[in-house]
């Protein structure tokens, strides 16, 4: 269970990062930046910016729970 969880957490944080990435690079482009609010009252700079972080953060997180669950592969030696 605990490496599934860790593979799902890799999966969803680097996907999650990399659009928030893509999000934050489209709303600093934007000719307004502090235009009118998208989504609860953020514009878009501020989404892409919160996805990135909140990707990462899983993703790092994802990554220690899965190499705390798996076993290292001892066959090769």
């Amino acid at each position: 269970m605990g490496a599934e969880l860790g593979r799902w957490l890799i999966a969803l944080g680097a996907v999650g990062a990399w659009t928030g990435f893509t999000i934050l690079g489209v709303g600093m482009s934007e000719l307004t930046p502090a235009g009118y609010p998208y989504f609860a009252g953020l514009t878009v700079a501020e989404i892409g910016g919160y996805l990135t972080v909140i990707g990462l953060v899983m993703f790092v997180v994802g990554i220690f729970v899965y190499r705390a669950t798996v076993e290292p592969d001892t066959s090769a030696s």
